[in-house]
């Protein structure tokens, strides 16, 4: 692989990313069957697109492992890629600790380069949301490089269109208690007025000998979905179709295309 200088941006989000690896699981009553569970219902949706374990699966926003390590013990054969360094080392540890086998790589997935194509290529969890509108095209063209004719893409997003007509102020706090710990998750999010952006503050409270708080902030661009199918369309994906909570079991609409 060749890794390329990063943007700004894009080393802003990774040194976000890097505070927050080592801490993900907090977000989370059990962060490990949370993985599990969201792999077991990202593969019944892939198995409905003619994807099976054992194909060649490019994870493009990997994090710590939370969809490439499940998926792989599911027998895929996986390459996670992401931005934040911190993420990728500790998606390296998880995978020795728990015995599963997947490769990691800390690059952005626009300047990677692999010796082989993939059979399907995802980009789970909201990842997505961190393009712009103008680097959206490009990073989906991108992926779509990675692929031969007849691979799948999946994605997963919120679904901004309710959002953005409703324009909450956050995601309401949740309260976790697990392994003698007590804390309070939550997230705020500031709207750019026309729309274009939100600016999220993520918050870990926790309650030790004394409270400790945790701030993770980033900026999030939201997505209608028709902006992402014709963004899916213009980068060589067809067939783009979306798959609801309803009938996945997924906490988030997930949308799927097939490189043309």
């Amino acid at each position: 692989m060749i890794q390329r200088p990063r943007s700004a941006d894009v080393t802003a989000v990774a040194g976000v990313y890097d505070r927050l690896a080592y801490s993900y699981h907090l977000l989370f009553d059990d962060w490990w069957a949370r993985a599990r569970a969201s792999a077991e219902r990202i593969d019944l949706v892939l198995r409905s697109r003619g994807v099976l374990p054992r194909a060649r699966l490019l994870d493009c926003a990997c994090g710590i492992g939370t969809q490439s390590l499940p998926l792989a013990a599911l027998g895929y054969d996986v390459v996670g890629v992401d931005v934040s360094g911190g993420s990728v080392q500790r998606a390296r540890e998880e995978s020795r600790k728990r015995g599963i086998l997947a490769r990691f790589e800390d690059i952005d997935i626009r300047n990677a380069q692999f010796a082989h194509e993939f059979d399907v290529a995802i980009s789970v969890d909201n990842s997505l949301a961190h393009f712009d509108r103008n680097e959206l095209p490009g990073s989906l063209t991108a992926i779509r490089r990675r692929l031969p004719a007849g691979a799948v893409f999946l994605a997963s997003m919120r679904d901004y269109d309710a959002l953005l007509n409703a324009r909450p102020g956050g995601s309401s706090p949740r309260s976790i208690v697990s392994k003698g710990s007590f804390r309070i998750v939550g997230q705020g999010w500031v709207w750019a007025e026309d729309g274009s952006a939100v600016d999220v503050t993520l918050f870990v409270l926790e309650k030790r000998s004394a409270w400790q708080a945790s701030l993770y902030e980033f900026r999030l661009y939201p997505h209608r979905r028709m902006e992402i199918e014709r963004a899916l369309e213009d980068a060589g994906f067809t067939q783009v179709a979306w798959h609801e909570p309803r009938d996945t079991g997924f906490y988030q609409p997930i949308v799927t295309g097939i490189a043309r």
